[in-house]
Protein backbone atom coordinates (compact mmCIF):
# COMPACT_ATOMS: atom_id res chain seq x y z
CA UNK A 1 0.00 0.00 0.00
CA UNK A 2 2.36 2.32 0.74
CA UNK A 3 3.94 1.84 -2.58
CA UNK A 4 1.47 3.23 -4.23
CA UNK A 5 0.89 5.87 -2.33
CA UNK A 6 4.70 6.44 -3.45
CA UNK A 7 3.55 6.07 -7.48
CA UNK A 8 0.80 8.14 -6.54
CA UNK A 9 3.01 11.08 -5.29
CA UNK A 10 5.80 10.63 -7.64
CA UNK A 11 2.54 10.96 -10.39
CA UNK A 12 1.34 14.24 -8.59
CA UNK A 13 4.73 15.84 -8.37
CA UNK A 14 5.58 15.24 -12.08
CA UNK A 15 2.08 16.03 -13.22
CA UNK A 16 2.61 19.48 -11.15
CA UNK A 17 6.25 19.95 -12.76
CA UNK A 18 5.13 19.63 -16.28
CA UNK A 19 1.83 21.68 -15.97
CA UNK A 20 3.91 24.66 -17.14
CA UNK A 21 5.17 23.18 -20.15
CA UNK A 22 1.81 21.66 -21.46
CA UNK A 23 0.48 23.15 -24.65
CA UNK A 24 -2.87 25.27 -25.77
CA UNK A 25 -5.30 23.93 -27.92
CA UNK A 26 -4.25 26.05 -30.29
CA UNK A 27 -0.53 25.40 -30.51
CA UNK A 28 -1.69 21.26 -30.27
CA UNK A 29 -3.61 22.34 -33.61
CA UNK A 30 -0.28 24.03 -35.18
CA UNK A 31 1.77 21.02 -33.99
CA UNK A 32 -0.39 18.72 -35.86
CA UNK A 33 -1.07 20.66 -38.74
CA UNK A 34 2.83 20.85 -39.27
CA UNK A 35 3.67 16.92 -38.54
CA UNK A 36 0.90 15.84 -41.40
CA UNK A 37 3.20 18.35 -43.71
CA UNK A 38 5.80 15.77 -44.14
CA UNK A 39 8.35 16.72 -46.97
CA UNK A 40 8.71 13.74 -49.60
CA UNK A 41 12.01 13.01 -49.24
CA UNK A 42 10.94 12.46 -45.49
CA UNK A 43 8.69 9.75 -46.36
CA UNK A 44 8.82 6.09 -45.29
CA UNK A 45 9.37 3.90 -47.94
CA UNK A 46 7.65 0.68 -47.70
CA UNK A 47 9.13 -1.94 -49.90
CA UNK A 48 7.48 -5.78 -50.41
CA UNK A 49 9.35 -8.74 -49.57
CA UNK A 50 9.06 -10.27 -52.58
CA UNK A 51 10.30 -7.09 -54.58
CA UNK A 52 12.84 -6.81 -52.13
CA UNK A 53 13.98 -10.89 -52.83
CA UNK A 54 13.93 -10.49 -56.78
CA UNK A 55 16.52 -7.59 -56.74
CA UNK A 56 18.53 -8.70 -54.06
CA UNK A 57 18.14 -12.15 -56.55
CA UNK A 58 18.88 -10.06 -60.09
CA UNK A 59 21.84 -8.52 -57.69
CA UNK A 60 23.18 -11.84 -57.17
CA UNK A 61 22.74 -13.54 -60.76
CA UNK A 62 24.27 -11.13 -63.10
CA UNK A 63 28.19 -11.51 -61.80
CA UNK A 64 27.41 -15.28 -61.16
CA UNK A 65 26.19 -15.21 -64.73
CA UNK A 66 28.92 -13.18 -66.20
CA UNK A 67 31.39 -15.92 -64.09
CA UNK A 68 29.79 -18.89 -65.39
CA UNK A 69 30.54 -17.34 -69.09
CA UNK A 70 34.28 -16.23 -68.77
CA UNK A 71 35.31 -19.00 -70.69
CA UNK A 72 33.35 -17.51 -73.75
CA UNK A 73 35.04 -14.20 -73.88
CA UNK A 74 37.65 -14.04 -76.23
CA UNK A 75 40.83 -11.53 -76.80
CA UNK A 76 44.69 -11.72 -75.83
CA UNK A 77 45.77 -14.66 -73.63
CA UNK A 78 47.31 -12.96 -70.65
CA UNK A 79 51.27 -13.08 -69.67
CA UNK A 80 50.66 -15.78 -67.41
CA UNK A 81 48.51 -17.93 -69.86
CA UNK A 82 51.26 -17.36 -72.45
CA UNK A 83 53.80 -18.40 -69.67
CA UNK A 84 51.73 -21.64 -68.92
CA UNK A 85 51.74 -22.58 -72.36
CA UNK A 86 55.18 -22.14 -72.79
CA UNK A 87 55.24 -19.84 -75.62
CA UNK A 88 57.51 -17.24 -73.38
CA UNK A 89 59.45 -16.64 -70.54
CA UNK A 90 58.36 -13.95 -68.14
CA UNK A 91 61.43 -11.74 -67.05
CA UNK A 92 61.83 -9.46 -63.99
CA UNK A 93 63.99 -6.48 -64.90
CA UNK A 94 63.73 -2.84 -63.43
CA UNK A 95 60.39 -3.48 -61.00
CA UNK A 96 58.35 -4.99 -63.66
CA UNK A 97 57.42 -7.95 -65.65
CA UNK A 98 58.51 -8.30 -69.26
CA UNK A 99 58.34 -11.10 -72.32
CA UNK A 100 61.39 -12.62 -73.84
CA UNK A 101 60.34 -12.13 -76.57
CA UNK A 102 59.62 -8.21 -76.05
CA UNK A 103 62.79 -7.63 -75.05
CA UNK A 104 65.02 -9.38 -77.69
CA UNK A 105 62.82 -7.76 -80.49
CA UNK A 106 65.66 -6.48 -82.86
CA UNK A 107 68.39 -8.08 -81.18
CA UNK A 108 68.00 -11.75 -82.93
CA UNK A 109 68.26 -10.28 -86.54
CA UNK A 110 71.20 -10.22 -88.10
CA UNK A 111 73.20 -6.81 -89.42
CA UNK A 112 73.67 -7.95 -93.22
Amino acid sequence: MSRYLKDDQIRKALNDEMEAVRLSEEQMERVIKRAQHVPWWEIELRIPWSAAAAALLLIAAIPIAGWLHLDRFEGEPSVLAQREKGQDSLIAMGGGLYLESELLEGWNDSDD
